[in-house]
């Protein structure tokens, strides 16, 4: 936790090289911690460093950092045209989806996931983006068959 809160505070403070040296110096002590690897990728995102964006984003699970982060990092993709990485980051919201058998928008909020539908975006931009459409059609017409809903929250 230093080095993460070291690191943000140099993010928020616009000191960006400062907060690099002190991720580093983090994942290089702890190399697996999702926190620190998500603050070393923004890091190097903001270089344009991608290919090493995304070798720390590798170490980044859904369980240890929430879905804001996996979806932050789905951004991240977006804005470097990295569509099959962004279906990948976001896969791990789609097996929570369907371990609980349930789109209920209340439910998953509940349980600190996003809404179907938000998820659902994501899938369907970088689908269309990478000209695989059909993933997304793929994706409805397994949520439909797997998925149940409360009829006051699904449409």
């Amino acid at each position: 936790m230093w080095y993460r809160a070291r690191g943000i505070v140099e993010f928020r403070t616009n000191q960006r090289a400062r907060a690099r040296e002190i991720f580093e110096e983090g994942v290089r002590s702890f190399p697996t911690s999702a926190w620190l690897n998500y603050g070393l990728g923004q890091e190097y995102e903001a270089q344009g460093r991608i290919d090493e964006m995304a070798a720390c984003f590798r170490h980044v699970r859904l369980e240890q950092v929430g879905s804001p982060t996996v979806l932050a990092m789905a951004r991240y993709y977006y804005l470097w045209s990295r569509f099959e990485h962004g279906q990948r980051v976001i896969q791990p919201i789609f097996d929570r989806y369907y371990e609980l058998k349930i789109a209920d928008d209340m439910f998953l909020y509940m349980r600190g996931l996003p809404m179907f539908d938000e998820s659902f975006g994501y899938r369907a931009t970088f689908a269309r983006l990478a000209g695989k459409l059909d993933h997304a059609r793929l994706e409805l017409v397994r949520a439909r068959s797997e998925l149940r809903c409360r009829p006051a929250s699904c449409g």
